[in-house]
């Protein structure tokens, strides 16, 4: 299946295999995390302790997006990874330059004082609302 793979400190590339549970796992370094950022179940896959599973429990170095970590960009439906468009692919990979300097908001921070409960929940919404209404315009 076609998607993205946008690793820390390298470009963005294309994917094309299976994007089984455990291949997400292993590219992201732990358990997976999806996080809509476009229509039709565009979803940018993190590692969900981002924050607490980077060296000596502190944040996974920064991506882009604010991201922490290595990311994939997939198309879901139903449930189970599909094939992105070109379209799809072509603004993936927009949306990893618009947002390339977007750093996490935990960053010089204490994770624990950072994202937590709802705070954690908040900002997701606020990244979530941002991106979708961004991704119409790439």
């Amino acid at each position: 299946m076609k998607a993205i793979i946008k690793r820390v400190g390298e470009p963005a590339v294309e994917f094309d295999g299976d994007l089984t549970y455990d291949f997400m796992n292993s590219t992201v370094g732990g358990y997976i995390q999806m996080v809509p950022i476009g229509p039709n179940g565009i979803e940018v896959v993190c590692n969900e302790e981002g924050m607490f599973c980077g060296p000596d429990g502190g944040p996974l170095a920064q991506n882009a997006a604010g991201f922490l970590g290595n990311v994939l960009i997939v198309a879901v439906d139903g449930g189970s990874c599909r094939d992105m468009t070109e379209e799809e692919l072509r603004k993936g990979f927009r949306y990893l330059e618009v947002f390339a300097n977007v750093k996490h908001p935990g960053e010089g921070l204490e994770a624990q004082a950072i994202l937590v409960g709802d705070e954690a929940e908040k900002f997701m919404e606020q990244k979530t609302r941002s991106t979708l209404d961004t991704w119409a315009s790439l």
